[in-house]
């Protein structure tokens, strides 16, 4: 049996829509996922994933509030 190739996973922490440079990035991504593939999450730190531990959400929102801003 030949051997599986994994798939790297790539978390982008985004600001949802409000932010205009995780919009480029998101765009930069597709079209780097043409010729290099791999699985894509996104996760808005304004509004996580239901379900995500609230401790979880507490880490991520305090490590990017100040990277990821509104214009």
């Amino acid at each position: 049996m030949p051997p599986r190739i994994r798939i790297p996973t790539l978390t982008l922490f985004t600001g949802g829509k409000e932010c205009s440079l995780c919009e480029v990035a998101k765009q930069d991504l597709a079209n780097l996922r043409r010729s290099t593939p791999f699985e894509l999450n996104l996760w808005n730190i304004r509004d996580p994933p239901s379900g995500t531990d609230e401790k979880e959400v507490k880490k991520w929102r305090r490590l990017y509030q100040y990277d990821i801003v509104s214009e």
